[in-house]
C-alpha cells in the first residue's frame, strides 16, 4: 500500500497535467545540425507528437535508442552513453512529458563505429545517406500498459572520412581491446583516465584535422581543468596546452564540441 501511495504522489509532483490514457503518441525528431562529419556528433531535438496542452505522456527515459539503418535491411542501435544536451531530468526511470518539452540529444556515430567498425569502413571513403530513427518507451497513467514507439525515419547525409578520421579512427581501434575507456570518447563525461592521456595528445599531434582529435582536445583539457572553478586558472605550461586546445576546438565544424569548450578550458583564463 505505501509503495501504491509512492507511487501516485512521485507521479503528482511531476506535473499537474493530466497523464494521456491513450499511447498513440511518437517521437518527432528534428536534426538541428547538417553532419559535417562521417562521426556524426550533430544535435537533434526530440517532441512527442499527438499531445495537447492538458495532456502529458509518461516516458521511461532510460528506454530511449538511436537506430541507424546502413544498408536498407537491418536497423543497428548506437551503443552511446547518451549526452542530454539540455535535460537532464529526463535521467530520471519515468518522466512526464508535455507538448511544451523538448530533449535534445547528439548523433554519436563515433560510438556506433567503435562497436561495428565494419559500418565506418562501408562508408568511410565515399560517405552514404542513411537512416536513423528513435524509439522509447512509454505508459500510461497506472503503467498497467507500455507500449514502444518509433519516430519516422530521417535521412542523414554522411560525409566520406577524410584521411585524418581514417588514421585516426585506425589508432583508436588498435588500443580499443586495452584502453575500452576510450569507447567514451564523444560523450559527456568531463573525466579521463591517466592511461589514456597518451591517447589524446598523439591524436591531437598526428591527426588535427580529424573530429577524434577534437574530441581528445575537449577531453584532455577537461582533464588537466578538473578540481578548477571559474575564475581560477592552472600552471602556465598547463594554459599553453589548453589554449591550444580551445583554438582546435573552436575551428571545428562540429557544434556540439564548440558549446562545450568554454567550460572544458575554463582554467586557462
Amino acid at each position: 500500500m505505501k509503495n501504491i501511495y509512492f507511487l501516485f504522489s512521485f507521479l503528482l509532483m511531476l506535473s499537474p497535467k493530466m497523464s494521456s490514457q491513450n499511447l498513440n503518441h511518437v517521437p518527432f525528431v528534428v536534426i538541428l545540425d547538417s553532419t559535417q562529419t562521417i562521426f556524426g556528433l550533430n544535435r537533434v531535438q526530440i517532441t512527442m507528437t499527438n499531445l495537447t496542452d492538458s495532456t502529458s505522456v509518461l516516458v521511461r527515459g532510460e528506454s530511449g535508442v538511436f537506430e541507424v539503418n546502413m544498408n536498407n535491411s537491418t536497423w543497428i542501435p548506437i551503443q552511446s552513453p547518451k549526452y542530454y544536451i539540455d535535460y537532464p531530468s529526463f535521467r530520471h526511470r519515468y518522466s512526464q512529458r508535455s507538448n511544451r518539452d523538448t530533449i535534445r540529444y547528439f548523433v554519436d556515430l563515433y560510438s556506433l563505429y567503435f562497436h561495428d567498425s565494419l559500418s565506418f569502413q562501408s562508408i568511410m571513403n565515399t560517405g552514404k545517406q542513411i537512416l536513423f530513427r528513435y524509439s522509447i518507451d512509454i505508459a500510461d497513467p497506472s503503467f498497467t500498459n507500455l507500449k514502444r514507439v518509433v519516430s519516422a525515419p530521417i535521412t542523414l547525409n554522411i560525409p566520406p572520412a577524410n584521411q585524418d578520421d581514417i588514421a585516426a579512427f585506425d589508432y583508436i581501434m588498435a588500443r580499443k581491446d586495452t584502453l575500452t575507456a576510450i569507447s567514451l570518447l564523444s560523450s559527456s563525461i568531463d573525466e579521463s583516465w591517466q592511461d589514456i592521456i597518451p591517447i589524446y595528445q598523439y591524436c591531437i599531434q598526428h591527426f588535427p584535422n580529424s573530429a577524434i582529435a577534437t574530441m581528445c582536445a575537449l577531453h584532455y583539457s577537461d582533464f588537466l581543468c578538473a578540481g578548477y572553478r571559474e575564475g581560477q586558472k592552472t600552471n602556465q605550461s598547463n594554459q599553453l596546452i589548453i589554449q591550444a586546445n580551445r583554438s582546435m576546438i573552436m575551428s571545428s565544424n562540429i557544434p556540439l564540441l564548440r558549446s562545450k569548450a568554454r567550460f572544458s578550458t575554463r582554467c586557462a583564463d
